[in-house]
Formats: C-alpha cells, structure tokens, sequence
C-alpha cells in the first residue's frame, strides 16, 4: 500500500518465474519522498483487503513540503572494488495559492554495476558440497550402518565441457568409465579446436552428471551472480488543493524505469541427458571443420564418427537475459470533514490507476537453422559442376555466384565450408530432408544467409553462422490495475471512556493480466516451450466496515484498570472469479498500569488468487511421477489402504508398472481459472511494557499464529496424482482430472500448474525492546561530578522473532518442517546501538542469525572435513556501521560500511549454502551526502 491505497503488481503472468500474489516493486517508490512506513501484523485484510494474511505494509509519501532536498551516494566493496553502486536523488516542493495547494515533485536515478559469483574465491575455487556416502558409518549406535553427508570440493558437470567431450557414442559419464576411446577421454580445446585429454572427476553418489573435481563444467561458478547491472529512473509528483475550507482535491502521479541484466545463466546444451534438438551431435570424422590435429587424434583412436556433448555458453550470449520494466501510477481524488451536531467526519473518494509493463530478453538457438548450419561441406570442383550441368550457373564462375548469393559465408570457393543445403538447393533440390549430427528436421529450413557452424572448441562460431542459428527471443507482460474507492468515517457516539468511532466504504478493483511470448516462443522455432498469448482478468467489489470502541480510560479512576478498548472490522469481497467471502478482524487492548498493557485479535483473512496463478499460459511441458497406482509406491502415502482401494477402483492391478516413472510424458503447465480464495485465521497476543520507573524503556511482545487453508500452490505431476488416489473423495477431487490414462492404465496426458493443495501453519514470538538516556544524567545518579556537561545521548534497541512452526503441507504429504533451516532460523535478531552527541552520529547494527540445523527434520547425518560429525552451522552475526555528521544546518555527510568485520564463510556453511548476500558481497562502503535548501 502507498498512502493507504494499492500499488500495480510487477508479478506478471508468465512462464517464467511463476510466483503467487500481486508483488509490489518496491524499489520504484521514491526513497526521498517517504514520510513514514505503518505496518499492520496479521490483521490487515479486513481493514486494506485481501492479500493482507501475513500483514499489511503502507508505506506514507510526503504530501506537504516545502523547499529542495538534494542527496547523493556511491559505494562498493572494499576488497574487490566492484559492486558500485550510485544514486542520485531530488525532491523539491512549494505551496501555491495562498497556501491553498501544494505540489511535491522528486526524482531519483539508481545504477549499480553486476557482480558474478565466480570473482568470489570461495564460491568459485574449490566451492564445498555434501555427498551422502550410503552405509558409512553407526552414529546412532543402533548397529546398523547410517548413509553420512561428507564434504567434497570442486563440483563439475562431467557430461558436458565448454569446448565438447568428445566420445564414440551419445552417452559419456566420465567417472562411470562410459565414453571413453579404450579408456581415454578426450575433449575439443577451447580457442583452437585441438583434441587434449579430458580429466575425469571423483565419482558422487547418487550422482551421473556430477563429479568432484575433473575437467567438466563448474555450472554454477559460470551462472551465478550476486548482483545484476541495473539502471533505474524513478519520478513522481503529489499535489493538493483546498477547493473549501472542507475539500481539498488531490492527486499522486509516479512513473519508474528499471533496466536490468542477468549476467548468465545456462543457455543452452547439447548432450544425451536431454536428447531431442538438445541432445549429444554425432560427426564424421572428416568433417570439413576438423583440424590436422584433430583429424589425427581421432585416426589414432580409431574413430571415424564421434559424438560431441558440449555447453552452448559462447554463442548464446552467455545465457544473458535483459529487462525492462515500465511503471506508472495516477491517483486523483477528493477528501474533506463535514460536523453532524458534536460529530466531526471525515470522507474521501479515490480512483487508482496504475500499469506495469516487463519486456525481457534473450538469445536463444532456431532450432531449423542450427540443423542446416550443422551439416556443412567443402566444396568440391564436382559441386560446382553439378550446378553448371543442372543448368543454374554456365561457368565456374557463375556457381560460385550462386551459392554465395545464397550463403551467409563470404565465400564459396572451392575449399570454402558451406551449409549442404546451399547447394542442394541452389542445385534445384528444393526439399530436402535435412538430417545430420543426429539432428534430423523434415520442414523446409531456413536457408538463405545458411552460414556452418562450428562446434569444435570453444569460441569457434563466426559471427555469420551466429546471426544466422540464433535470434533474440522477446517476451513482454503487462499488469493492468484500477481501483475506485469511497469510504467515511468519524464518531457515532460517547461513552465515558471516549467517542466510539467507525469507518465504512466500497471499493471495487480491476486486475487485468496480458502475457505475449514473442515471435519465436509463440511460434516453436527455439528451444523453448512453445507458448500462447494469454490475457485475462477479474474484478472484486467490496465492502467494508471498522469499529473502535472505548471502554475504561485513565480518567474513569477504576482501580487497576487504566484503560481498556476494542476494535474489529469486517469486509466483504466478492470476486469474479474466485467467489464471495468475508474477512474479519477483532480484538482489544487492555491497560492495567501506565506501565503494561495487554493486547491481542483474532483475524479471517484471505489471499485471492493472482493473475499469475490464475491465467500463465499453457505451456508444453515433460515429466516423470511417481505414480501412486504402480506398485513400488502402492504400500506409501497417509493412508496406503485408501491408496490401494482407490487405485483398484480405477481398474489397475496390484503388480501394475506404470511407465512414467521411466519415462517422460508430454503434458500442459498452465494457470487455473477455477481457483478459490486461500483462508486463513491467525490470532496474536502479547503485551507492551513501559516501567515509569526505567525512563526511556520499552518492550513489546507478541506471540503470533497463522493456519492457512486452501493454500494455492504448484503442484507437480507426481503430487496430483498423489492428491487423488489419496483423497478419501476419490475420484471427485479436482485433481483426478488433471490427467489421462490410457485403456492399459498408462498416463498419456496431463495438466500441471496452480491448484487449492496445500495446507500451512506458523507460530512465532516477536519482541521489540527500546532504551535510550542522556548519558550525563546516567553518570550523574553514579556520581554528581560525572554528570555535567552534554555528553549526547545513548540509545539501544533489540527487534527479534523465535520461530516456533512454520509447517507447509501439500495433500497427501507429511508436513515439511523448516525451522532451524537458514532461511527459517529459530531465532534471528537486530542488536542496534545508537550514539548522538550534537551533529555527530553514529549507529551500530548487529544482525544475528541462530545456527543453521543441516537437516531441520534430523533425519541425516553430516561430517566435515576433519572428520567429525555435525549437525549444525555455527551462528551468523554481520556487523555494519554508520557514522553521519551534520554541518551548517543544511548539510549532512555519512559514511555506512555494511559487514564491517567482512565475515567469512565455513566449509559447512559454503556445503549448506547456509550464507547471504552479505558474505557474497564482502564489505560494502557507501558514502553519502544531503543538502537541504
């Protein structure tokens, strides 16, 4: 919320990165124009509408300025020197009229440079990870052999290298001995196309595509970023005007830019695992674009076909993908107080508009070219005779002339490697099947500009052959919202404690969601799943009413009772797609002292499902399952004898194998229509205690918990099929008819994506503990000599939650417990010390993270690298400091240095991944500087 009125989501409807809710981007909200930012726990739906389960944030903008701000700042990390990061910004505001109106108007530009993973040593050179060794030793002392986690170093994709492993068949798994030529692994050397031996890594449990150390890939040393290039301008403008003494129009206006890279990622592959247009290229031994060495490298192994599995990372751009991201943001409205006898009320009424728009970016392979860009030839004096001879070109010279015309190469000599199908089609074979490296493609290919690529080594492809097999493959998404909102409020009546107060009001919402792939995604040329356009949307109306009633004040004299209120709020939103529900709220505040008071509500509150979950387009999609009607998983699930009769009722055998779980079967990922609103309730209790006899203290305490049910989650295959044949309701769960078997019991089709399946609860306790004093008075009741003078002030603060449960259950699953993970610590903490003297200032963050379990479900046993077993990190504390000083009453100079103590990371932590942006970046130093005219 920004001044208490929604925001346009940036979470667009698209394939990709499909995650619920309507997210707020909350970078575009200019920094120099925040007042204030309220947040609501827990009990925010009623009040602001759906969504709000968790809580509400609003966020409130200076709408009443005078004068002009001008900040600057630039940092970067102190070891590295990268990271830079800049931001300049300008708010400037004034009134007109008299005094009448006002207009604010700020605007703020951002850049920072893009960090990879790999210029961390620790992350890219000899990176630690965990291998579960099968029956290593008893650690419980059960006397039976436990599996153990050991740390290994220096993880590698061993199917594939950057340049190509080369082997005699499709499949090559180095440490398994598979691929080799008589036990000798061989790969295309990187810049020269040579033939140099291939390492094989340490074999890893469980593992086929990875090994310990060899010469593979190192994937996520080479895809990896901490911090991606980013640019972004954002503007905005509030403006009021007293039309009466008891009206004022107003308006918000905002619009943000943001471009932004990802530096890599994996592009693309050729290798077995895959198969298909992504699968392991088979080439003959004579093939034009061998070197003499290769030529003889290969003779000497005896081959005269190979295979080549090699990472596509140098001619797709390294995986890079581009963002742009447009946001604008109108508001306009009428607000004003009118009395009614002793009653004051206050109304508005709004109009929200607002638009987000994403284009993303990135190089991706057409798949048609590439076939014909593979099979390349010399050409011959017979080739050009054959032209001459099928009567296209009289001489020589006018058959070169004839496939150059058609070529992307510069030049189709005799000696000159060229696309087969130039010639075949230059020779009047206008049809040809196209079939070669184990790629075989039966439309009529692409043909004119056909430049052969070269795939031996890294670095090999030529610019032409680039431009001819790769396109830039564009999608663009876009968020649409509108609201109008009309609410009045104000006292209804007394009571001896204070005027009872309420507030009413209607709104009604639009949402409208519009997914375009693009041209190449749309029409199945790259290697991408092919995707529709899909546009859809839904509109709420909704009513709402709150309600604070004062029961005791301090001024009533009841004896341990100082004050005591109660407050609720109901809202009744009707959605068009997702149905009708209430969500509602109460909950009171009790003061027995000036000194604690006890606080606590109850909340129904509800998440509508998002145009994300609602409407991304089908999508082709390939999986395997774990079917639950085969008979390695019939004994398994909640209950297997409802699983048993379920699956017999479906017709399938007790011994039935079910030929998904082997193999891949094609099938739709898509949003859902049909979905229904998550609900939840949650309740919170606690306490604030401010002791009059410790000046400057205060302490909160909330216990809170959260259950949701209905929980919109993406399900995959093997967890549909488990939620239907698991279901006590089976077959009419809706589940049961997100997939297809055939007349033998085989699955043939299905659809994936969004569905009503999960279940969670949380319960917390937070706590917020302030102290500040004066530090000469503090020394002064020590000593009445140490107490003169201005000595500044000390201020302290502790902000922290103790997870109690945060368990998320898909039906048909045993709940998945988390605390004690690193993302889900037990405890975690701020520990803030604040020291004013003056002009000068300096602050002290303490950032503390209890140790991480490395298996939160205590099922596994880990040791490290000295041997010992483990069970847990050590705690995480980043310290980060800020020193301002304020100057001629207009200027402020800061400087902020964020991990301070530039914390490293354990060979456990780097195996668990148990580490944040924090240690990845290193010390980080920001410099500031602010006027204010």
């Amino acid at each position: 919320m920004v001044n208490g009125r929604r925001f346009v989501s940036s979470n667009v409807p698209s394939v990709f990165g499909q995650s619920g809710g309507l997210q707020v981007d909350f970078n575009v909200i200019p920094i120099a124009m925040v007042d204030r930012i309220e947040t609501i726990p827990v009990r925010g739906a009623p009040i602001y509408g759906s969504d709000a389960i968790a809580g509400t944030v609003n966020v409130i903008l200076k709408d009443d300025f005078e004068g002009f701000n001008l900040s600057g700042q630039y940092g970067l990390t102190t070891d590295k020197g990268d990271g830079e990061q800049w931001q300049i910004q300008g708010v400037w505001g004034g009134n007109f009229a008299d005094g009448r109106g006002n207009v604010v108007t700020s605007i703020e530009f951002n850049r920072q440079d893009g960090v990879r993973g790999g210029t961390r040593d620790f992350f890219s050179k000899g990176e630690a990870f965990f291998d579960e060794q099968p029956d290593f030793a008893d650690v419980d002392g059960d006397g039976d052999l436990d599996d153990v986690n050991t740390i290994l170093r220096d993880q590698q994709v061993q199917i594939i290298s950057l340049g190509g492993i080369i082997s005699p068949g499709p499949t090559v798994i180095p440490s398994f001995g598979i691929g080799s030529f008589g036990g000798e692994f061989l790969q295309f050397e990187d810049g020269t196309g040579n033939i140099i031996p291939f390492t094989p890594g340490a074999a890893i449990n469980g593992s086929a595509f990875f090994a310990a150390g060899g010469d593979g890939v190192d994937l996520f040393d080479l895809v990896d970023q901490i911090q991606s290039p980013l640019d972004r301008i954002v503007g905005s403008s509030i403006a009021s005007y007293k039309l009466t003494d008891n009206i004022t129009a107003f308006s918000e206006m905002l619009f943000a830019n943001t471009n932004a890279v990802e530096l890599s990622n994996q592009a693309g592959f050729q290798t077995f695992a895959f198969g298909g247009d992504s699968g392991a290229l088979e080439f003959s031994s004579d093939h034009p674009f061998l070197n003499s060495q290769a030529r003889g490298e290969l003779a000497r192994v005896g081959a005269d076909t190979f295979y080549v599995n090699r990472f596509n990372f140098d001619f797709l751009d390294e995986g890079r993908q581009r963002l742009e991201s447009s946001l604008w943001r109108v508001v306009a409205g009428l607000r004003g107080d009118f009395k009614a006898g002793e009653r004051t009320f206050q109304w508005e009424a709004s109009s929200v508009f607002g638009e987000s728009d994403i284009e993303t970016s990135g190089v991706s392979i057409i798949d048609q070219n590439f076939v014909n860009a593979l099979d390349a030839i010399s050409v011959t004096e017979g080739d050009l005779q054959s032209l001459i001879d099928a009567g296209v070109a009289d001489d020589r010279a006018g058959a070169i002339a004839e496939l150059e015309a058609l070529s992307g190469t510069k030049s189709a000599g005799v000696g000159d490697i060229i696309c087969r199908n130039v010639l075949e089609f230059a020779r009047g074979d206008i049809d040809p099947p196209i079939s070669g490296n184990g790629l075989v493609d039966t439309d009529l290919p692409g043909i004119e500009g056909c430049a052969p690529v070269n795939l031996f080594g890294a670095g090999q492809v030529s610019p032409e052959a680039l431009a001819f097999i790769t396109g830039n493959s564009v999608t663009n998404s876009d968020i649409k919202q509108r609201v109008f909102n009309v609410n009045l409020s104000g006292d209804v009546f007394e009571l001896p404690a204070g005027w009872a107060g309420f507030s009413a009001g209607y709104e009604n919402r639009q949402e409208t969601g519009v997914f375009n792939p693009g041209f190449l995604a749309a029409s199945n040329l790259n290697r991408s799943s092919p995707a529709n356009r899909t546009a859809g949307t839904f509109t709420t109306n909704e009513v709402f009413l709150e309600g604070y009633i004062p029961v005791i004040s301090a001024d009533m004299n009841i004896p341990f009772l100082r004050s005591f209120s109660l407050e609720g709020a109901a809202r009744v939103v009707d959605n068009s797609l997702a149905g009708t529900d209430t969500t509602y709220t109460f909950g009171g505040q009790l003061g027995f002292t000036e000194d604690l008071q006890i606080r606590g509500n109850f909340t129904q509150a509800i998440r509508a499902p998002s145009l994300t979950e609602l409407f991304t387009p089908d999508t082709l999609s390939f999986s395997f399952a774990s079917d639950p009607c085969d008979s390695r998983f019939l004994d398994e699930g909640p209950d297997p004898a409802t699983r048993q009769a379920n699956c017999a009722a479906a017709g399938l055998p007790t011994d039935f194998t079910s030929d998904i779980v082997n193999a891949s079967r094609q099938g739709i990922n898509a949003g859902n229509a049909d979905l229904r609103n998550e609900v939840a309730e949650s309740y919170t209790i606690g306490a604030i205690f401010t002791p009059r006899w410790v000046p400057g203290f205060s302490l909160t305490v909330d216990y809170v918990n959260v259950q949701i049910e209905d929980r919109i989650t993406s399900l995959t295959l093997t967890q549909i099929m488990q939620s239907c044949f698991d279901s006590t309701d089976f077959p009419n769960v809706g589940t049961c008819d997100q997939f297809e078997r055939d007349a033998t019991g085989q699955v043939v089709d299905f659809r994936s994506g969004f569905n009503n399946a999960a279940s969670s609860e949380f319960q917390a306790v937070v706590f917020d503990a302030n102290y500040s004093f004066d530090i000469s008075q503090a020394l002064g009741t020590l000593s009445d000599s140490w107490g003169g003078g201005d000595k500044g002030e000390l201020g302290f603060r502790v902000n922290g939650i103790r997870r109690i449960q945060n368990d998320f259950s898909v039906v048909g699953e045993e709940p998945n417990e988390v605390i004690g993970s690193f993302s889900d610590p037990k405890w975690s903490a701020t520990f803030d010390t604040t020291y004013t003297y003056g002009p000068f200032r300096a602050f002290w963050r303490i950032v503390y993270q209890d140790k991480t379990l490395l298996d939160p479900q205590g099922d596994n046993f880990f040791q490290n690298e000295a041997g010992e077993f483990v069970s847990t990190t050590g705690a995480r504390f980043i310290n980060n400091l800020t020193v301002s000083y304020d100057f001629l009453e207009k200027f402020t100079a800061q400087v902020t240095v964020d991990n301070i103590l530039d914390r490293n990371v354990s060979r456990i932590e780097q195996a668990d991944g148990a580490f944040g942006s924090s240690e990845l970046l290193g010390r980080f130093v920001t410099f500031s500087f602010s006027a204010r005219f």
